[in-house]
């Protein structure tokens, strides 16, 4: 999540990268991190569906309407989980994630890193245009200064290895 989360800073410069564990460790310091980002990112690993903050996070987004992006770990070491599994397990109410969503692999490879850190870089990126210059949109404001403050919104990494305690830092 760490290299994720730098290589996104380097792709968005000035945007503002929230990660559940670095904030306020408690529920509503969590339900705010959710409400306030443009993006939620989860990084689906074993038991990302059966851990209780991930599930809250998941519906805050879900219910905030936030672009979810999903990232799929494919290395078994660091917890690769079976997506089928995660969605059979997951309550009924959080499946919809899943089924509107396509989880993108995150390689851990430097081979193939790049092409899912371009991958989830283009997800977050989606529906914005972004403009090399300031020329005048339609809509009568500068269309770069428009992409830059859009993509200045947070982004939420939930850190979903499983239930871990909300005072890890």
């Amino acid at each position: 999540v760490l290299t994720l989360r730098m290589f996104l800073q380097e792709q968005f410069p000035g945007a503002q990268i929230w990660l559940d564990l670095e904030q306020e460790p408690t529920e509503a310091g969590m339900k705010d991190g959710v409400r306030r980002s443009r993006n939620f990112l989860l990084f689906l690993t074993e038991g990302v569906t059966a851990s209780k903050w991930c599930r809250m996070e998941l519906r805050w987004a879900l219910r905030y309407q936030k672009r979810i992006i999903l990232v799929a770990e494919t290395d078994e070491r660091h917890g690769k989980a079976d997506i089928g599994r995660l969605v059979a397990e997951a309550p009924e109410d959080l499946r919809k994630a899943f089924a509107d969503h396509v989880a993108l692999p995150w390689h851990r490879d430097p081979k193939f890193r790049k092409v899912s850190l371009e991958k989830i870089a283009e997800a977050i990126a989606h529906e914005f245009v972004v403009f090399s210059d300031d020329r005048q949109g339609a809509d009568g404001g500068r269309r770069g200064e428009r992409a830059r403050r859009e993509l200045a919104r947070p982004v939420s990494l939930p850190h979903a290895l499983g239930e871990q305690p909300l005072t890890q830092g």
